[in-house]
């Protein structure tokens, strides 16, 4: 997938669900450090760099549209690349030459998250790509070993047919109200900062936006790893 826009983005921003505050804070250094927030998995992970470049003016841009739009915006100098940023990236950008700045997550509802969104569009007509970094299913006290395992439970398979025909028919005011109308949706996501970041992507699309999958897999059986681009 990061070999179709390594020649058309200059920049990228990714909202990650690791990266949760009570206001929006956006990475400002010129060279974030990676941030290895994570256990239990032994040391080559831990040993993973990601050396791509920040983007102090971008981060600038960034909070400038937050605030023009409502939304107080602090320039992040402390954090870095959690691996909700770093190993998306890790895959799609390998080489690591393109600037990122990471944007935070609120502890907030879909709708607010879908108007942050829609304060960043306008940089996507200046070849910045917008990554929203979560999981599209996320409750880690139902997993079920091994990794590879591809066999979803019911309620995964009937929460992602309900996402998918959602997106299918554009129907944004469903998709605000996942947590009333999608099947298993407090089983599918007992906390929702692992579904906000694809609100904000959802927002940057703009109003008239189409929807496709361009990835599915799922890791310990639960864990649905799918990607949607907004077009």
């Amino acid at each position: 997938m990061g070999r179709e826009f390594v020649d058309k983005v200059d920049c990228i921003i990714v909202i990650s669900a690791h990266y949760e505050r009570s206001t929006l804070h956006v990475t400002a250094q010129q060279q974030p450090p990676t941030i290895h927030d994570f256990s239990g998995f032994g040391p080559a992970l831990n040993a993973v760099e990601y050396s791509a470049p920040g983007a102090p003016l971008l981060a600038a841009r960034v909070g400038d549209l937050l605030r023009a739009a409502g939304f107080p915006t602090t320039q992040d100098t402390s954090w870095g690349f959690d691996h909700g940023t770093w190993v998306p990236l890790i895959k799609a950008f390998p080489k690591a030459r393109t600037p990122v700045v990471s944007l935070s997550v609120l502890r907030g509802d879909a709708k607010l998250h879908l108007e942050i969104g829609r304060a960043l569009a306008p940089l996507r007509r200046q070849r910045c790509l917008i990554i929203g970094s979560g999981s599209i299913t996320h409750n880690l006290g139902l997993l079920a070993p091994p990794m590879e395992n591809q066999r979803p439970p019911p309620w995964v398979k009937e929460f992602l047919a309900w996402l998918h025909r959602s997106l299918a028919s554009a129907d944004t005011d469903a998709l605000l109200a996942w947590d009333q109308q999608a099947p298993h949706a407090a089983t599918a996501h007992p906390s929702d900062e692992h579904l906000l970041p694809f609100f904000v992507a959802l927002g940057a699309a703009g109003e008239n936006y189409s929807a496709a999958c361009v990835h599915e897999s799922l890791n310990f059986g639960t864990l649905a790893m799918n990607a949607y681009r907004f077009d």
